[in-house]
């Protein structure tokens, strides 16, 4: 997967870092492809529907406590 978006070697060393590197680009690769199929615009939609939804639901947990 790295050597198809042009990398050839990690950046970091030891296990941990090399794995969190490696994570990261398995998530740029996901986002592509999220890119691909649903479009810039759409996505954008998706995650701005998701946040808003994620701070109501913040909203009542917050107001049940006070």
């Amino acid at each position: 997967m790295k050597r198809h978006l042009g990398y050839t070697y990690f950046l970091t060393r030891g296990l941990a870092s090399v794995g969190t590197e490696t994570n990261f680009i398995c998530l740029a690769y996901n986002l592509r492809r999220m890119i691909k199929i649903k479009g810039v615009k759409e996505l954008l939609r998706l995650f701005g529907d998701r946040a808003r939804s994620k701070s109501n639901m913040n909203d009542v947990y917050l107001s049940k406590i006070a």
